[in-house]
């Protein structure tokens, strides 16, 4: 087995016992953003350490294509987000879709570094 693929089977316990209390205990948005996004992120964040600044920069970079969007569809009423707080950015986007397209995007980065970077180190071409 692959050692990088070891790593990801702590993970798959993780999420479906997450999916279980979310299910059985009618979770909120944020609580469900924790439990699918966030906690995977710090996981992928303790096994690929040298990846999460460059990864947390682009986060930041596109933090604003997800909330252009997101406003979008909530002005069309193509889009509902419950929200537990009564602040939302410009009176539209909720504080849990900040945190939702950080991490979003975080982990997909993250994932791809952990997963998929050693690919790209090796040379393929070898000057004379």
């Amino acid at each position: 087995m692959n050692k990088k693929i070891k790593y990801l089977i702590p993970l798959i316990p993780i999420l479906i016992i997450g999916g279980v209390i979310c299910l059985l205990l009618k979770v909120n948005y944020l609580t469900s953003i924790l439990i699918f996004i966030i906690i995977p992120s710090i996981y992928f964040s303790s096994i690929s350490k040298r990846s999460i600044k460059k990864s947390a920069v682009f986060s930041l970079a596109m933090i604003g294509v997800p909330l252009v969007i997101d406003g979008l569809l909530i002005v069309n009423h193509s889009w509902l987000v419950e929200t537990m707080f009564s602040f939302k950015i410009l009176g539209l986007i909720p504080i849990e879709d900040i945190l939702f397209s950080f991490f979003s995007v975080y982990l997909v980065v993250i994932f791809y570094e952990y997963l998929l970077r050693h690919s790209t180190e090796t040379e393929v071409w070898h000057p004379r």
